[in-house]
């Protein structure tokens, strides 16, 4: 069994009200045995393990290191695949997306196309405005060297004027010539 998600583990008692021990008491545990759940890199016994899921509310894979991973990886790849199809409610949520995942995930992403290069470029960049970090750096200068640099990538309707549209676009975004009618609160929603 992997390590247990202590993040996500800590986060999920908050939204649910639990101390330690209100969640042993609910999962029938002891204290002793909710705070090792709660120690980085534990390795945890399986039917504490799912008793403590349950009581929270979700699968036991789901509160595994490696799960977790794996499925914010995923996420982020299929929020990608809708954005290149020209969803922009999925790009609003891309850079807080790809903002959670590991440099090692982030070294996984390897887009199918330029339009795709290009939009996690820009992803990438807005990420990096609402969650500084040097992982998201390293990711946003990669993917800004692998794209063609004369094309570009439009989010809006054919009766949106293009002029307002470029004029519009966050910095951020247009900087890899990827245009659309956002603003940055449209972003920093996502990352709350």
């Amino acid at each position: 069994m992997s390590a247990v998600d202590t993040t996500l583990v800590r986060t999920l008692m908050s939204q649910r009200s639990f101390d330690v021990s209100s969640l042993a008491a609910a999962a029938g545990l002891s204290r002793q045995a909710v705070h090792r759940f709660l120690k980085a890199g534990y390795d945890p016994f399986p039917s504490g393990f799912n008793a403590v899921a349950s009581v929270l509310g979700v699968s036991p894979e789901a509160l595994l290191e490696r799960e977790r991973t794996d499925v914010l990886f995923e996420e982020a790849m299929e929020l990608l695949e809708q954005t290149s199809g020209g969803e922009a409610r999925a790009f609003e949520v891309l850079p807080a997306s790809i903002s959670k995942l590991s440099d090692s995930a982030l070294s996984k992403m390897n887009p199918a196309s330029d339009d795709e290069t290009r939009l996690l470029a820009a992803a990438g960049e807005i990420a990096g405005h609402f969650a500084r970090s040097k992982k998201l750096k390293r990711f946003t200068e990669r993917m800004a060297t692998a794209y063609r640099p004369g094309s570009a990538f439009f989010f809006g309707h054919r009766m949106m004027d293009a002029q307002r549209i470029v004029s519009s676009t966050p910095r951020e975004m247009a900087k890899h010539n990827v245009f659309g009618a956002f603003e940055l609160d449209h972003f920093s929603r996502h990352f709350e």
